[in-house]
Order: structure tokens, then sequence, then C-alpha cells
């Protein structure tokens, strides 16, 4: 069990780092354990935080939808932000890439810049 939490801190790391070395990806608090609080910003536009909200909420409702992973929302300091929490004994550093892909992926499609 010990080595679960171990590996799924240094997991939420690496999505961690992904986000903050992204310009259209925005952590929206600290990394605590497992859980990383991030939001997309699309490349290009500047949106309201109502708006950033919205977008953020269907991002959420079209990954599950496409059954590749889950990223419910949650509010952080007021903002609607993605909510990855990492607990499953499969996940590996591409979990956290294809995570940070979806994000992107829908995040564009919704925007429509794909």
């Amino acid at each position: 069990m010990r080595d679960l939490v171990i590996r799924c801190h240094r997991l939420a790391g690496v999505l961690d780092g992904i986000v903050q070395a992204a310009d259209d990806l925005e952590l929206l608090a600290p990394t605590s354990l497992s859980i990383v609080n991030f939001r997309y910003l699309p490349p290009g536009q500047t949106l309201a935080d109502a708006e950033l909200d919205d977008l953020n909420r269907r991002i959420s409702a079209a990954i599950g939808q496409s059954g590749e992973a889950h990223a419910p929302t949650t509010r952080v300091n007021g903002r609607v932000s993605l909510r990855a929490c990492i607990l499953h004994h499969d996940n590996d550093e591409d979990d956290m890439e294809h995570l940070a892909a979806l994000v992107r992926r829908f995040g564009a499609q919704l925007c429509g810049q794909e």
C-alpha cells in the first residue's frame, strides 16, 4: 500500500509538471498527494471566468463520455477545475500525458479550433 501511495503521488507530480509547462493549461492549486486541479485555457482566446468555467465543465463531460478517462470538476478559489485524482494501480506516466492530450483535444473541439 505504501508503494502505491508513493507511486500515485509521483504520478501527480508528473501531471503537475505537464500542466505547468503548458501554455494552454493552468494549475489552480498546489498539487496535493495524488490530486491535481487544473483547467484548460484556449490558445489565442481570452475568455471570461464564467466562459472558462463552462468550457471546462464541458471538457469534463466530453472526457467522461469518451470512456478514456475520468476528470470530474470541482471549484478552486471560485473557478471550475478539472480534478485529477491518481489512485489506480495501473496508471503510469503515459496516462498523465494521455489525460492532458484529452483535455487539449476536447478543449480545441469545443472551441471550434479543430
